[in-house]
């Protein structure tokens, strides 16, 4: 292993050290080290949020929306207080309120699609990163 030392008088150096460190970085990746590790990390944070109770105002508000949803039966109207709630897309809110009718109103069933999305966002990212 040798010493290398960072200088930034000279560009060529820096930028020879970047795609050095670049190179043993996708090196690693390409030879399985600390890609499943990665992968198990990113799941075991992203899932850690399935057991703990939403308490932010916009989640807190957009659960909400979902239950006037599945409780009502009302499909089309985001309702929220009284009053049409016409800030947002009506797909989330339908999947959150599918989750509540198949898992009942609580914290999982809120969480649960966004982790279902987040995941097949990461598989679709993985088969178009090994496509290039």
């Amino acid at each position: 292993m040798t010493d290398r030392s960072l200088n930034l008088t000279g560009s060529d150096s820096a930028l020879g050290l970047a795609a050095d460190t670049l190179a043993r970085i996708a090196s690693a990746m390409t030879t399985r080290g600390p890609l499943p590790w990665l992968i198990g990390l990113a799941l075991a944070l992203n899932g850690v949020v399935l057991f703990f109770p939403t308490v932010y105002s916009d989640g807190v508000v957009y659960g909400v929306l979902a239950k006037n949803i599945s409780t009502s039966g009302d499909w089309v109207n985001l309702m929220f207080l009284g009053q049409d709630w016409l800030d947002k897309p009506h797909l989330p809110f339908w999947v959150t309120a599918f989750s509540f009718e198949l898992f009942g109103v609580n914290s999982f069933a809120y969480v649960a699609p966004g982790l279902v999305f987040h995941l097949i966002g990461a598989a679709f990212t993985y088969k178009l990163a090994k496509h290039f």
